[in-house]
């Protein structure tokens, strides 16, 4: 009895816990990567001569 009532709070208790962690890192992840995919990709793209500074600093002054 106390093995099962144990055990049932230890499920809970993760869920509680294990659920928003893995969602959190999830998230993260995913933006990470489209961060990282985003840099990588400016960076090939000035090294080959398309884009260029000024570009980027248009682009960031229209965000803001």
């Amino acid at each position: 009895m106390l093995d099962t009532e144990v055990f049932m709070y230890f499920l809970v208790g993760l869920a509680i816990i294990g659920i928003p962690a893995f969602v959190f890192y999830r998230i993260g992840m995913d933006i990470g990567v489209t961060k990282g995919v985003r840099k990588q990709l400016i960076k090939e793209l000035m090294a080959n001569g398309i884009l260029e500074d000024a570009d980027l600093s248009i682009r960031s002054a229209r965000r803001n």
